[in-house]
């Protein structure tokens, strides 16, 4: 395709990782490419600062105690559903998360006059018009391409949970071909390939919230891994600036019940 075209245009909110276009460039194959190449990483239009914090849970089991950490989101979920009076979408990374979790929450939130819309219930776009046209405030709850392609603007959406970093189950074939191929040229094949999908992922997850100049809303993260290991700094430098929160989960509640008051005092 390069040799046979003259000009091409690339744009994307995710193909820079950590600052650098590395990743994509040797995605596509461009890094090869004998033609110029110009890059330019564009200043986002949302004033995300203003508009939306970050908050990150420090008192949650580690994600690898799958069990455990199962239970302890199912909790924290059903505590900030109530907190934001629906308005949610949930992303989560397996179809056994996605079992689980909806499973365990669906009764809760029907006693509390909160609609959920669970994917595989209705093609996708059904679901999330079902979702948008949703009398009252709902939660929406998927994985895969519910990280990306999904715009709603306003009140119905003000919060996104997602309970773990996106990184790709080991057990893919295509992944594990991959990292077999990365072990005889002797590349790390998790910085290579495993940390930029999981970021690219994680800010595809990331821009569902502010789709519009007059959006608002919090992101909650419940895997403290993105703060206590070291490529956790990786996932935080790939985001807009945002007013970052770590800390345990009562005082996160605390902070997002204050965003809210304060965000509700500027845009009554």
């Amino acid at each position: 395709m390069y040799q046979r075209t003259k000009r091409i245009i690339f744009t994307s909110a995710t193909i820079i990782i950590n600052q650098s276009f590395s990743y994509f460039l040797n995605q596509t194959g461009l890094n090869l490419s004998n033609k110029h190449i110009e890059m330019e990483n564009l200043p986002y239009s949302f004033p995300y600062q203003e508009k939306s914090i970050l908050t990150i849970t420090s008192d949650i089991e580690n994600p690898n105690n799958e069990e455990e950490f199962l239970n302890q989101s199912t909790k924290y979920i059903k505590e900030l559903v109530i907190l934001n009076k629906g308005g949610t979408l949930i992303l989560l990374t397996s179809l056994k998360s996605l079992e689980y979790i909806s499973k365990n929450i669906k009764d809760f939130l029907f006693e509390n006059d909160i609609n959920i819309f669970i994917q595989g219930q209705l093609p996708k776009n059904e679901l999330i018009n079902s979702f948008k046209k949703s009398p009252k405030k709902s939660v929406l709850i998927g994985i895969k391409n519910f990280w990306e392609g999904i715009d709603i603007k306003g009140d119905q959406l003000t919060m996104i949970i997602i309970p773990k970093l996106p990184f790709q189950t080991p057990s893919d074939p295509i992944l594990i071909a991959k990292n077999e191929l990365a072990k005889k040229t002797n590349e790390n094949f998790f910085i290579k390939e495993t940390l930029p999908q999981a970021i690219m992922k994680f800010k595809q997850g990331f821009g569902r919230l502010i789709r519009d100049s007059k959006d608002y809303g919090i992101i909650v993260c419940f895997d403290k891994r993105i703060c206590n290991k070291a490529y956790g700094k990786s996932f935080l430098k790939s985001l807009p600036k945002i007013k970052t929160y770590y800390s345990n989960f009562t005082t996160i509640k605390h902070t997002i019940n204050t965003f809210f008051k304060i965000d509700q005092n500027i845009n009554p």
